[in-house]
């Protein structure tokens, strides 16, 4: 199902996609525009405090490398497992990265 693409420009704007959005098991980040900065792929439980959100690899598709952050444009994907998954701009510089979260279907 496609999702709206959300717009971040400044610090800590994020992209969630809770478990019921990609059914509990995987799902992921199209980042596109001209931006400068750095995207982190965080998790966190169900239930979990708001400030409980830690790092995880997302799987770039094109490379196959994974990493906790990112600094360009590209289709991520995480695997979820139940997770809250999402991507936060956790430093900004300058521009606007767009951002289309997507579900994959298991």
């Amino acid at each position: 199902m496609a999702r709206a693409a959300v717009s971040l420009d400044a610090t800590d704007e994020t992209v969630v996609l809770t478990p019921c959005d990609i059914g509990g098991g995987a799902g992921g980040f199209h980042i596109t525009g001209t931006w400068a900065g750095t995207i982190t792929f965080e998790a966190k439980a169900p239930g979990a405090a708001s400030t409980d959100w830690v790092s995880i690899l997302a799987t770039n598709v094109a490379t196959d490398a994974s990493a906790t952050t990112t600094t360009a444009n590209g289709v991520f994907r995480v695997v979820a497992d139940g997770l809250h998954v999402r991507a936060r701009l956790s430093t900004a510089t300058s521009g606007t990265a767009v951002v289309y979260p997507y579900e994959v279907g298991l």
